[in-house]
């Protein structure tokens, strides 16, 4: 039980060390916070539905965390040679999958009435979150729910006539024992035993990692991307600011979302010529469009931070050029530089899911919810101002990404499904990113020189 336990806080640790443990607590100050405020304000069952979606993100943040870490630590060397490691990991595994399950069931349940539905549902996408460890290409199917809207609707119609038949005892025993089966076989796929396919896997995973390191967003500088080079060659003359981002390379410039951008108009293009008019669901284009007006500008704010962790030796360099600003003004033209390429790269996010809407629904709509989306994304890209002297150093960071992706999907998916005065909410939270900005600002100002970040 104590190597059990050893390996479940792994990912504790993780997130402790990468100082993401807030994100966290506000989740679960929402979860708790949400029924309380909607039983005060007499309306108690909108607010657990919120408390309830909440907590449901944040059970799935860890689960993600704790997944990723796990199958990291089933290397293919160690698989081999370490005894009963990968058994642990897989029973390990197995524990907090049927206990995560069972957790959260039981209060959405209490709200829904149906417990056996809810159990197998949880099961499924719990185990949908594992199978994206060893298949990363399944994280497009929910988005392609879009082009299939109106199969879809058929299908779910023609499973809750099931489901009626079959009456919740018998959906829970079905539906327990083909997630039996379905986890059987995804955990053999995620937790191999070694050998070269393993190796090939794990040496991809590896890639993976580095590639959140670098940046997810980051720019590959060749023939297919003169535009981008060019883009940012200029940026890296133009300022002492830009010149100081120079140390983090192309991976901290924003070009690479203007090919982001360009995809989702062309998909939504796509899926709004494919599906006759009298099947649009705007609900379903805002709860798909949403995240990518707040992930990119999140993930790219994690991003800045990640590279100034990584790239001190190259942040020392600069920092004793003769083109570097003087201390006094060091952290200034370095703030001014990453607000103006995450300013950029907030606008891409947002015209391009404007656009996409407009493609999408063959007219002038937008997600209703898109302001107040863009708002949030813009206070949250404060963070970027911070002390980086101080941060620690870089040890592991294999699921940094996975806080902004859980936290803009929650959102995305409560506004696209909540009917609330989004103008509003986008009015207010305007001067509170405004109010985030300036406090940020301060902060960093009075910090010591930001180059080299890490040192304590």
């Amino acid at each position: 039980m104590s190597a059990l336990w050893v390996m479940l806080q792994q990912p504790w640790h993780e997130q402790r060390q990468q100082r993401l443990l807030w994100i966290s607590w506000v989740f679960a100050a929402g979860a708790v916070g949400a029924p309380l405020l909607g039983a005060w304000l007499g309306a108690p069952r909108p607010g657990m539905g919120i408390g309830l979606g909440t907590l449901g993100s944040l059970a799935f943040l860890w689960w993600g965390v704790f997944v990723r870490s796990a199958v990291m630590q089933n290397q293919p060397a160690h698989a081999v040679l370490v005894p009963r490691l990968r058994r642990r990991l897989i029973l390990l595994t197995v524990m907090v999958w049927a206990a995560g399950s069972v957790a959260l069931a039981i209060p959405v349940s209490l709200m829904t009435g149906h417990f056996g539905p809810v159990l197998c549902g949880i099961g499924f996408m719990m185990l949908f979150v594992l199978a994206l460890q060893r298949y990363i290409w399944l994280a497009v199917l929910p988005a392609a729910v879009i082009f299939l809207n109106p199969a879809m609707s058929r299908a779910v119609a023609a499973v809750s006539q099931m489901f009626a038949a079959l009456g919740d005892a018998g959906i829970l025993a079905g539906g327990v024992l083909l997630n039996a089966l379905l986890a059987a076989v995804v955990l053999r796929l995620v937790f191999p035993r070694g050998g070269d396919r393993h190796q090939k896997w794990f040496a991809a995973l590896q890639k993976q990692d580095e590639t959140r390191r670098t940046g997810l967003f980051a720019a590959r500088l060749d023939g297919w991307h003169t535009a981008i080079h060019g883009g940012y060659g200029r940026t890296v003359e133009s300022g002492a600011g830009s010149l100081l981002l120079h140390a983090m390379g192309p991976q901290a410039h924003w070009g690479a979302m203007l090919k982001s951008g360009a995809l989702l108009a062309v998909l939504a293009l796509a899926a709004g010529i494919w599906q006759p008019p009298q099947d649009v669901s705007e609900t379903l284009a805002s709860v798909v469009l949403l995240p990518a007006a707040l992930m990119p500008p999140m993930i790219f704010a994690v991003q800045l931070r990640l590279l100034m962790q990584r790239s001190t030796g190259e942040q020392a360099l600069l920092r004793l050029s003769p083109a570097a600003p003087a201390a006094r003004q060091f952290n200034r033209e370095l703030a001014r530089a990453m607000a103006g390429r995450f300013l950029a790269c907030w606008l891409i996010s947002t015209a391009s899911v404007a656009l996409a809407g407009m493609l999408y629904a063959q007219s002038f709509w937008m997600p209703p919810a898109l302001p107040a989306m863009a708002a949030i994304a813009l206070g949250a890209g404060a963070m970027i101002l911070q002390d980086y002297a101080s941060l620690p150093s870089l040890k592991n960071n294999s699921s940094a990404m996975l806080a902004p992706i859980a936290v803009a999907s929650a959102l995305a998916a409560f506004a696209g499904e909540t009917a609330l005065p989004w103008a509003w909410i986008a009015a207010a939270c305007v001067p509170l990113a405004a109010w985030l900005w300036r406090l940020r600002w301060q902060g960093m100002m009075a910090a010591r020189p930001a180059f080299p970040a890490a040192r304590g």
